[in-house]
C-alpha cells in the first residue's frame, strides 16, 4: 500500500507537457516535498496555457497554505482565480480556506459562495465542503460541520481517491470532537484521528500524518506520533522559499519536533 504514491509520481516523472507536470506538482505536496513541488508547478506558471497555469498557481497556494503561509497563499490564489476553466474554483476554494486561516468569517463565506458557483466536478465538491467544514468549526457549528465533512468523505470514497478520503476522515473526526458534549452527533463508523494519521503516514502522506496527530494531541498513540515526527522531520527539509518562518515557527507542531 506504501508504494501506490510512489508508483504514480515514477509514471508521471515520464511524462512531459504541463498537464503532466502539474499533476507531478500535486502528487509531491501530497507528500511534502514542497519545495520540489513549488519548482515543478511555477515552471507550469510561467510557461503553460491559462488553465494548468492557474491550477499550478492554485497547488502552489495549498502548499504555502499548508504551511501556514497564508499571506503567500494569497497571491497564488488570486492568480488562481484570475485564470481560466477549472483553475478558477481552485482559486475560489484556496480563498475560502486563506480567509478561514486568518479567521474572517465574513470574507470567506463571500468566497465560498463564488467557489461554489464554479465548482464542477467531484474534486471541486469534496474541497468545497472541506472549507464548508472548516467555516461551520469556526462559526461554531460543529453539527453542521459534521454533515459536510460527512459528505466530503462520502464523494471521496466513491471517487476511490486515498487521499481524499482521508483528509475527509480528518474532517469528519475533528467535527465530532467539536461536538462532543455540545449537541447529539450522527452516528458513523468507528475511527480515530491516530487511525488516520497511521493511514495517512503509509501512504507517505506527511501533511495529512502531522495534522491528524496535532489534531489528536494526548490521544494520538505512540506509531501516530512516531509518524508525525518522522513526517515534520521531512517536511523541515523540504521547504519552499519563504516558508521557514512560518513553518519552523509554528507552536503547534512545536511538541512533535
Amino acid at each position: 500500500m506504501s508504494s501506490e504514491p510512489l508508483t504514480g509520481l515514477s509514471d508521471l516523472s515520464t511524462s512531459s507537457g504541463p498537464w503532466a507536470t502539474w499533476a507531478r506538482g500535486v502528487c509531491l505536496a501530497a507528500l511534502g516535498s514542497y519545495d520540489d513541488a513549488v519548482d515543478a508547478l511555477a515552471g507550469v506558471c510561467e510557461s503553460a496555457p491559462p488553465e494548468p497555469s492557474g491550477l499550478a498557481a492554485a497547488a502552489i497556494g495549498s502548499v504555502y497554505r499548508e504551511l501556514g503561509a497564508h499571506d503567500l497563499a494569497i497571491a497564488w490564489d488570486d492568480l488562481a482565480i484570475s485564470a481560466e476553466g477549472a483553475a478558477v474554483a481552485d482559486g475560489l476554494i484556496g480563498r475560502t480556506a486563506d480567509e478561514i486561516g486568518l479567521g474572517h468569517a465574513g470574507a470567506a463565506a463571500s468566497y465560498l459562495a463564488r467557489a461554489s458557483a464554479a465548482a464542477n466536478g467531484w474534486r471541486d465538491e469534496v474541497r468545497l465542503n472541506w472549507v464548508r467544514t472548516e467555516l461551520s468549526l469556526l462559526a461554531d457549528q460543529p453539527v453542521s460541520a459534521i454533515n459536510h465533512a460527512g459528505h466530503a468523505l462520502s464523494l471521496s470514497i466513491a471517487s476511490g481517491s486515498p487521499k481524499h478520503s482521508i483528509k475527509s476522515r480528518l474532517f469528519l473526526l475533528v467535527a465530532r470532537d467539536a461536538a462532543a458534549g455540545v449537541a447529539p452527533t450522527p452516528s458513523g463508523p468507528s475511527d480515530s484521528l491516530a487511525e488516520v494519521a497511521i493511514d495517512a503516514a503509509g501512504l507517505k502522506l506527511r501533511p495529512l500524518a502531522w495534522s491528524a496527530v496535532c489534531a489528536a494531541g494526548a490521544k494520538a498513540g505512540p506509531d501516530a506520533v512516531a509518524g508525525a515526527r518522522d513526517a515534520i522531520a521531512f517536511i523541515d527539509d523540504h521547504l519552499p522559499a519563504g516558508a521557514d518562518r512560518f513553518w519552523l515557527d509554528r507552536a503547534d507542531i512545536a511538541w512533535l519536533r
